[in-house]
């Protein structure tokens, strides 16, 4: 289909750049100040403004053209961690120039992280949904794999300063794929203000039910994986006295059981049985998390990272394929804006409460992990009518 080997070519090498930079940022944070609570800061702060302004992000993309809003934030992304990289070079980069950089860099994320979301359903036909996002979910579990497995190597061989280059070419890579696809005509948004628009978009996701159920759900089980991206790095580095290299092998291992995990989804399809995948992926990382609290062989915790991986999966491909089917599709941008910010809010503000408690114990960051995503595996099922049809909520009311 025209278009789309380019679009998931530039959606793989921006997510590796993501998945590495997630590594190769907590690595130099942790190697240049010593401090696992400013590791969870910031990766709280390389997140949550994006969230905050992804309303904004989400009017601008249903009115604007996608691809150069999406080519620019890969630049903003592959500048600031240039920027990074002088700055700790030249020794003038302080805690504060360190979280105003990351943050500042990430307002734009919403345009690349959404406008790619909102491309498939728009490239693809419905009935092929389930299996374009299976590649979707198989995207970012090989970007999972690739991105932390060169994030450690890079972190090896250049340094965690050095090693923020390569993420940022990744980026630029990403954003020159991006320039031969071709999108083709769609319904536009409304002529209205743009701060009106971000409001409507705020309004149409909370009182659609399963939108609603998809933003209170995944966010809480975010929390849970906010505190691995932090305790995970912090438990091999202080736990096992392992180095770079492990840490990226164990976030590649878990990927490596994901993209089996997705492709299989995509296959047997979701439709009808999307709270059930999200409910027995959120299940079965429990014992993945409580795992990692308490053990200490580098072989037993890569065993709960495969299970992890295999969990993924069915939430990813049951997560995009839901979200999609109850949007009205000129309502892409904007909704999937809302309602992915609304999703990912989970994951800084876990890694930021995992900072503190990590620097005092592993095991019990970890058990907390486990003990909120225990609660969202029960959440889909509390939440709304399980037996009501799958509704599209239009502008003008609901059919």
């Amino acid at each position: 289909m025209p278009g789309l080997a380019r679009s998931v070519g530039s959606a793989l090498l921006a997510r590796t750049a993501a998945a590495m930079q997630a590594v190769v940022v907590v690595l130099f944070v942790l190697n240049r100040f010593h401090s696992p609570a400013l590791a969870g800061l910031t990766v709280m702060m390389a997140s949550l403004p994006g969230l905050l302004v992804s309303p904004m992000a989400g009017a601008l993309l249903d009115r604007v053209a996608r691809i150069p809003l999406m080519a620019l934030d890969y630049s903003v992304g592959g500048s600031a961690l240039l920027v990074l990289t002088a700055l700790a070079l030249t020794h003038h980069l302080p805690r504060w120039a360190l979280l105003i950089t990351v943050g500042t860099a990430a307002l734009s994320t919403p345009l690349s992280s959404t406008g790619m979301r909102a491309l498939f359903p728009t490239l693809v036909p419905r009935p092929l949904w389930d299996r374009a996002n299976a590649i979707d979910s198989g995207g970012y579990v090989v970007a999972a794999v690739m991105g932390p497995g060169l994030a450690g190597l890079a972190v090896a061989t250049l340094g965690s300063t050095i090693g923020l280059v390569v993420p940022a070419a990744l980026l630029v890579g990403a954003a020159v794929l991006l320039a031969g696809v071709r999108l083709p005509a769609s319904v536009q948004a409304e002529p209205v203000h743009l701060l009106v628009d971000a409001g409507r978009a705020l309004v149409y996701v909370w009182r659609h039910p399963t939108l609603r159920m998809l933003a209170v759900t995944v966010s809480v089980m975010n929390l849970g994986w906010g505190v691995e991206s932090v305790g995970l790095p912090v438990l091999v580095l202080h736990r096992l006295h392992g180095g770079a290299p492990t840490v990226g092998l164990l976030f590649a291992v878990m990927g490596v059981a994901g993209i089996a995990a997705a492709l299989v989804v995509g296959r047997l399809g979701s439709e009808g049985r999307e709270r059930r995948f999200f409910s027995i992926g959120c299940a079965v990382t429990v014992p993945m998390m409580a795992g990692l609290a308490v053990l200490h062989s580098e072989a037993l915790l890569a065993g709960c990272m495969i299970l992890g991986g295999l969990a993924s999966g069915p939430v990813d491909v049951g997560i995009f394929s839901l979200r999609q089917r109850v949007t009205d599709p000129q309502w892409f941008g904007r909704a999937f804006a809302v309602s992915m910010s609304l999703n990912m809010l989970g994951l800084p503000i876990g890694a930021a409460l995992a900072g503190p408690i990590l620097a005092h114990s592993v095991t019990t960051a970890f058990l907390a992990a486990a003990a909120v995503l225990l609660v969202a595996s029960v959440l889909p099922h509390l939440m709304g009518d399980r037996s009501a049809p799958t509704v599209v909520i239009h502008a003008g009311g609901r059919i």
